[in-house]
């Protein structure tokens, strides 16, 4: 469950997968206050709520989990609260998390809620493709973006 793989998974297994997922998270354990915000996001074994999706990634954010912070961030922005959003993005990111680097980048380089910065862009891509974090399928998207990046600036 923790993967959230939904092959042959019945829905009784969600509802107990759901409960001992709950008892950790209440317990303050991270991961599965994270899992419990996926779970809440997505509505697997239980009814979607995003705020109820909100509140766990906000107690796996507040402890530092850098995927919480995107999906919350995501979820913000889903609700029209543009610049909490972009904090979570910008924690994610400095975070080191690749996925939240590649978001910002776009941001930057589309002018998307921040004035366009083509240098932040750039560095923030560059820092994305070093990571192990990011498939090559998701490498090869950055390295895309990175090149509009580059074709968008102005000859010096």
């Amino acid at each position: 469950l923790l993967k959230m793989n939904s092959d042959n998974i019945s829905s009784s297994d969600y509802a107990r997968g759901v409960d001992c997922i709950n008892k950790a998270a209440d317990s303050g354990h991270i991961e599965a206050q994270f899992v419990l915000g996926k779970v809440f996001a997505l509505g697997r074994g239980v009814e979607p709520n995003s705020d109820t999706a909100i509140a766990w990634y906000t107690k796996a954010s507040e402890k530092g989990h850098a995927e919480a912070m995107l999906n919350l961030g995501h979820l913000l922005k889903q609700q029209g609260n543009a610049s909490k959003a972009l904090e979570m993005f910008e924690r994610s990111a400095a975070a080191g998390f690749a996925p939240a680097q590649v978001i910002l980048a776009q941001y930057y380089a589309f002018g998307y809620i921040v004035p366009i910065d083509y240098q932040k862009s750039e560095e923030l891509f560059l820092s994305a493709l070093k990571s192990p974090n990011l498939t090559e399928l998701d490498k090869m998207d950055a390295c895309a973006l990175l090149g509009r990046v580059y074709l968008s600036k102005k000859p010096q």
